[in-house]
């Protein structure tokens, strides 16, 4: 039963629209589980993950990041006292009426629907460096540590081993574990992780707390469906770019965290195979730098379709490039291969589809009309903008917690202290 449920459940990874409407969250829904896709193939034969990435050298590029000054903020007016303001505003009536609940839930869908709030808690305490956000955020985490049960009492459809998780019977599941739904929470948690740790006063005031987060990350997470994989690393290695990121962005922290060498080995031949070393088990790519290419409409920005060797138009619709926008961000600012060019290009791509006029495009070669929603991601970009961060500061489309978190992170950026 587990070989079987391990098959389909690669499938059910495969969302179209990988997204819910929660309080300043996305439109679309999940595909049920009845409907989701068959497991992945890799030709005839299964292909196992490569293990030889490794880290590329840094380029001049990528140097020349780190003596760049800041972005110029241009007509961006908000500093970071402003936006913590409205974080201010929202936060708690946002804590006690959604967000509390779904960090102590059960069920994993919860998780998913929760990472917004995590996110703008983790921006918010990047920005300011105040202890009672980051408390929040560990409150929310250790929440749902505390709800994981074992697989095997987790009932029949779960996988039945010994790691701590969560089922869901929501969405469309009827009780399975579900891979996506901790993946997109846990990108938070692991950026939560970079947050204390980038901070001498907050990792010594909450160091147990990090000790312990990291310790159910490493274990719980990462190596729960790094082993859980036939052949190991199926799950990690996504079938489609922003599923892939959210292991991108986890392994990102976990590899600059863990003490443990293994994981930090296997988080850095995860980093280097989905930047661009290739992922395995899908047709012939070279990870993320190989999928972004100049856009069909501006030469100056960057198309990419979700499906990995894939770059027909209309490409990845702009939701769910929320997610490969904000691994690329968070990536940059760590000194990875992504450079302030390529984010330079990623805020073309954002005008391109949030022209000034007109509604936003569904798709990123700016066909199509859709909701507007930036604050998992795109809005990100107004840390190397100071006209998109402009506009961010009126948005009306998810303004809530998260989308106030990153204004805060985005004009500390740009120098609006």
């Amino acid at each position: 039963m587990i070989e079987a449920q391990r098959g389909w459940l690669v499938g059910a990874m495969v969302l179209v629209a990988a997204c819910t409407e929660v309080p300043g969250g996305p439109s679309s829904v999940d595909a049920p589980a009845s409907s989701r896709p068959p497991g992945r193939t890799t030709g005839t034969k299964d292909e196992a993950p490569s293990t030889t990435g490794t880290a590329p050298s840094p380029t001049a590029a990528i140097a020349a990041d780190a003596g760049e000054p800041p972005p110029d903020p241009g007509p961006a007016k908000l500093k970071v006292a402003d936006w913590e303001a409205l974080f201010r505003g929202v936060w708690n009536e946002e804590w006690t009426s959604t967000y509390q609940a779904l960090c102590k839930s059960r069920d994993s869908w919860d998780f998913y629907n929760g990472t917004y709030y995590l996110d703008g808690l983790a921006q918010i305490a990047r920005a300011t460096g105040k202890q009672e956000y980051v408390e929040r955020a560990i409150a929310c985490v250790d929440g749902m540590i505390a709800s994981a049960r074992p697989s095997r009492d987790l009932g029949k459809e779960a996988v039945n081993d010994d790691y701590l998780g969560w089922t869901s019977f929501k969405n469309g599941s009827t009780g399975q574990e579900e891979q996506l739904y901790e993946a997109y929470m846990w990108r938070h948690v692991a950026e939560l992780l970079g947050v204390i740790r980038d901070n001498p006063d907050l990792l010594a005031r909450n160091a147990a707390a990090y000790a312990r987060i990291l310790a159910f990350t490493e274990k719980n997470v990462l190596e729960k469906w790094w082993t859980r994989g036939n052949p190991e690393g199926t799950y990690v290695y996504a079938i489609v770019t922003h599923m892939a990121s959210h292991w991108a962005w986890i392994c990102l922290e976990l590899g600059r965290a863990s003490k443990d060498a293994t994981t930090v080995s296997r988080c850095k031949t995860v980093v280097a195979n989905i930047d661009q070393g290739g992922v395995p088990g899908v047709p012939a790519n070279t990870g993320l730098r190989g999928q972004l290419v100049p856009s069909p409409v501006d030469p100056d920005a960057y198309f990419f379709d979700m499906w990995w060797g894939k770059k027909a138009r209309p490409g990845s619709d702009v939701s769910h490039g929320n997610a490969v926008v904000a691994y690329l961000v968070e990536a940059q600012e760590r000194g990875s291969i992504w450079t302030r060019a390529d984010m330079k290009k990623l805020v073309a791509t954002l005008k391109l589809v949030w022209p000034t006029t007109g509604g936003c495009a569904e798709f990123v070669d700016g066909s199509g009309k859709d909701n507007c929603w930036f604050s998992d991601g795109w809005d990100r970009l107004g840390r190397y903008d100071g006209t998109i961060q402009s506009r961010l500061e009126t948005h009306a489309v998810g303004r809530g917690a998260q989308l106030f978190g990153t204004g805060a992170l985005n004009a500390l950026r740009l120098g609006l202290r």
